[in-house]
């Protein structure tokens, strides 16, 4: 029935400071599920069990402070260090390191034909479901490759596909053919067996 804090701070790519906390009151047995137990008080409001990484602020600052966010790279990974205070005392405390791409993924460029990719594997994966990833207006592979980590980091294998501003791709977003998609659905399909294809643009 104690009433104790959380407090969590995340170093950005630049070792800036990111740091949210909450406050709740232990039940009878001394146990906080930041899930289920709405805070006191805090950066946010509503049981979340993800609430001390998303409302995060720079220096805990208020938001209008904030200047720039989270790169956002496959290879990236970001270390939360989570603190327990009670009576405004450190009682313990524990990291957690976030990854856009889980060690047990396979990955592999794709150089097939015009295809122009990265090839994002999950570890004993059995799903014969793939998804392709196509980036906006930035081309190239930065922000799909991200997102193909993500995708198999959580079990679904994933093509990063460029289309356009990328090694031998053209420069532009000009005139790509769309018939370039349908080569990398068949890609997934009849070089890698998988027997359906998702896409992802946006």
């Amino acid at each position: 029935n104690q009433i104790i804090s959380l407090i969590s701070e995340t170093a950005d790519q630049r070792g800036r400071a990111w740091i949210a906390e909450a406050t709740f009151k232990a039940d009878a047995n001394g146990t906080v599920d930041v899930g289920k137990i709405t805070p006191l008080s805090g950066s946010y409001t509503n049981a979340d069990g993800m609430g001390l990484f998303w409302s995060a602020t720079l220096n805990g600052l208020p938001t209008d402070s904030m200047k720039g966010g989270f790169s956002r790279r496959a290879q990236l990974a970001y270390t939360t260090t989570i603190k327990l205070q009670i009576e405004g005392a450190t009682a313990d405390s524990s990291q957690v390191v976030r990854r856009f791409l889980a060690e047990e993924v396979t990955t592999g460029t794709i150089k097939h034909n015009s295809l122009r990719g990265i090839l994002h594997l999950p570890s004993n994966s059995s799903t014969k479901v793939a998804v392709i990833v196509l980036a906006g207006s930035d081309g190239g592979l930065t922000s799909a490759n991200w997102r193909a980590a993500l995708f198999a980091s959580n079990g679904i294998p994933a093509l990063a596909l460029a289309w356009f501003d990328y090694a031998d791709l053209p420069e532009g977003l000009i005139e790509v053919p769309l018939e370039y998609l349908h080569k990398a659905q068949l890609f997934l399909r009849k070089e890698r067996g998988f027997e359906r294809v998702a896409l992802l643009g946006f």
